[in-house]
Parts: structure tokens; sequence; C-alpha cells
């Protein structure tokens, strides 16, 4: 799949693997994607946010260095999913999923 991603503040379109849906999880494709105002910022100072998310026990924030895929602002469909049913003893067939969406302003 094709991803932007930020290493180092510079921004750049990779080719990741295609993600793999678990139990309960579904992979959207993307019809179109945003860079929020977040993200940039966090581009030119992700080490700064990082050291002060980790003084309140929180290791995992993003560093300059690390490789991060931007882009959680999306519209787009189911592409895949594993989806179980109330009994929990069987997948749902893609004629059988069905997904509400609801707005609210």
């Amino acid at each position: 799949m094709k991803a932007v991603a930020c290493t180092d503040t510079k921004l750049s379109v990779v080719d990741l693997p295609t993600p793999r849906p678990d139990r309960g999880q579904v992979v959207i494709d993307v019809l179109r994607c945003g860079i929020c105002g977040s993200d940039l910022h966090a581009r030119h100072h992700s080490d700064e946010a990082a050291d002060v998310a980790a003084e309140a026990g929180y290791d995992a924030f993003m560093r300059s260095d690390q490789q991060v895929v931007f882009g959680h602002e999306i519209c787009g469909t189911i592409g895949d999913y594993v989806w179980y049913d109330t009994n929990h003893n069987g997948v749902l067939s893609t004629s059988e999923l069905h997904v509400t969406i609801i707005v609210a302003g």
C-alpha cells in the first residue's frame, strides 16, 4: 500500500505491506486522506512532545528518527475484515456485514 510517512521531518510517499485485520478489526480502503495540523506540528516537534509524554509515563510517542505514517482523517470503504457473530461461532460473510456511521454536529 502507499502511505505518506515522516522521518526526520521529511514527508515522503512510501510503499508498505498491506495490513491484515485481526479478530474484530477492519481494514479501510482509503479513498481520500487529510493530514491535520497536529500531524504537521508533530513533524517538527515530535522529540520534544515525546520527552513530555515520557515524563508522564508514555514511552511510545513518535520520535523524529522513526518512520511514522501520517493521515488519520480518512474516508473509504471496508476492504477486509475479520468479524465474528454474537455467538462467536463463525466468520460472517461480506453480505452479512452491515456498518452504520452516525454523524452528529
